[in-house]
């Protein structure tokens, strides 16, 4: 009798709270009036940061003397990173014996066209003087972005997220700015 009765409150006690989950997944909620049901509204924040890298920028500007790279439209730091990511997103491939080409490899071929997209899209700023501070801030932040990625393994998202918007210089700035260095 003892376990029949066990049994029953069991039973009950799962009753409830399956009907709870499943209201809790419905995204219904009870109200005191139980007449009146209110749902969850789901709002959508997008955060600040899709995507987080180390920050490997700094050890190759230490790297690379950058008192001869002038770039009169960026300024000296810009011309400076733009020329290492120059040299870090292309490698020469010793030959095969035998064969007397080297070849060329471009590292990450969507992350540098988007670079080379950017560049131009501000140099067009600048023709039309809509060029300011930030864009100059920003497109350090994009060839840092760039120059931080260039070897890490994980990117595939976020350059798959800048092939889709190759067409729209404005858009990739806005994902390289979804980029946290850390």
């Amino acid at each position: 009798m003892l376990n029949k009765t066990f049994l029953l409150i069991f039973i009950a006690l799962l009753n409830v709270t399956y009907t709870f989950s499943q209201d809790l997944a419905l995204n219904i909620i009870p109200t005191e009036d139980t007449k009146s049901i209110s749902y969850l509204t789901a709002t959508t924040i997008e955060p600040d940061f899709l995507w987080e890298f180390p920050e490997h920028f700094k050890s190759y500007v230490s790297e690379v003397d950058c008192g001869t790279v002038n770039d009169p439209f960026f300024g000296n730091e810009a011309a400076c990173l733009a020329a290492i990511v120059d040299e870090k997103y292309f490698e020469k491939e010793t030959p095969v014996p035998g064969d007397p080409n080297q070849r060329t490899i471009q590292l990450k071929p969507d992350v540098y066209k988007a670079i080379k997209s950017i560049k131009k899209h501000y140099q067009k700023s600048i023709s039309t003087d809509q060029l300011s501070g930030s864009h100059l801030a920003d497109y350090q932040h994009v060839l840092q972005v760039s120059l931080s990625i260039v070897y890490l393994e994980n990117t595939a998202e976020f350059e798959k997220a800048l092939r889709a918007e190759k067409k729209n210089a404005s858009k990739q700035i806005d994902l390289f700015k979804k980029v946290k260095l850390i």
